[in-house]
């Protein structure tokens, strides 16, 4: 079996174990676009192998995008959502 491949199983086994998720801090800038989109993708990712996510907090100023409602907007178990509105630009 390869290492992705372990690892993706682990990613989705752990993500599906998880109740309350807090995204509240991260870096702001990142040494590249890619990167940026990188980090946006695995917090989708994150989300969208929850089986029986019940709470999730995004404070992070700039964290909320149109990828995270969406796979949020489908967690039928979900029943809190905490979101930062400040938003600057």
């Amino acid at each position: 079996m390869s290492d992705g491949l372990v690892r993706a199983i682990t990613f989705s086994t752990i993500m599906g174990l998880i109740e309350n998720l807090e995204i509240r801090d991260f870096p702001r800038y990142f040494p590249s676009p890619e990167a940026t989109e990188e980090l946006e993708s695995l917090c989708v990712r994150a989300i969208q192998n929850t089986t029986g996510l019940q709470a999730c907090t995004l404070t992070r100023d700039g964290s909320l995008n149109t990828s995270l409602l969406r796979a949020l907007s489908v967690k039928e178990t979900l029943r809190e959502l905490e979101i930062n509105g400040h938003h600057e630009g």
